[in-house]
C-alpha cells in the first residue's frame, strides 16, 4: 500500500511477524466482545483507508482542470470499488469533481489532479480518525467499571 512503504515481506516488528500481530489483533476484539460483522467492518473499512492511496490522477486530457485516475492504477480503483461496495463511475465522480451549491443551482466542478489527491488524502485519514474512535469507544466500554445507579 502507498500509504504504509517501506515494510517488507517477512519483516518482525518487536519480534513477531504480520500474522501473528493479526491473530493477536483480531482475538483481541473478540475477547472486547466485538462480533465477526463489527470485526470484519473494521478491517473492510481500514483497507478502504490503505486502498485509496494506491489510487493516483494525471490530468484529464478531456475535460480543461479536470483529473482522472492514472493510467496503470484503473485496477486499484476496481478493487477500492469492489471494497466500498459503490459503482466505479460514480466514485470516480467522487474523487475528480467537487459538488458546488449556489441558490439552488448545483454544479459539479472538476478537480485538478493535486487537488484530487490531497481530497482522496483527506477522506482516508477522516475514515482513519472515525474508525480510530469507534475502536477506542468499543475499547472503553469494554474495560471500564460499571456504571452506578
Amino acid at each position: 500500500f502507498a500509504y504504509v512503504g517501506g515494510a517488507g515481506v517477512g519483516d518482525r516488528i518487536e519480534g513477531e511477524t504480520d500474522a501473528e500481530h493479526w491473530k493477536k489483533t483480531v482475538e483481541a476484539m473478540f475477547t472486547l466482545g466485538m462480533g465477526r460483522g463489527e470485526v470484519d467492518a473494521f478491517f473492510r473499512s481500514i483497507c478502504v483507508c490503505m486502498q485509496l492511496g494506491n489510487v493516483d490522477f494525471d490530468a484529464d486530457p478531456d475535460e480543461t482542470d479536470g483529473s482522472a485516475v492514472k493510467g496503470g492504477k484503473e485496477e486499484e480503483l476496481r478493487k477500492l470499488a469492489r471494497l466500498m461496495m459503490v459503482e466505479e463511475g460514480g466514485l470516480v465522480k467522487a474523487l475528480t469533481h467537487r459538488t458546488v451549491t449556489a441558490n439552488r443551482d448545483t454544479y459539479s466542478v472538476p478537480l485538478t489532479p493535486e487537488a484530487a489527491r490531497d481530497g482522496r488524502d483527506a477522506f482516508a485519514k477522516e475514515l482513519y480518525a472515525k474508525l480510530f474512535g469507534w475502536l477506542v469507544g468499543k475499547i472503553n466500554a469494554a474495560t471500564s467499571a460499571p456504571q452506578r445507579e
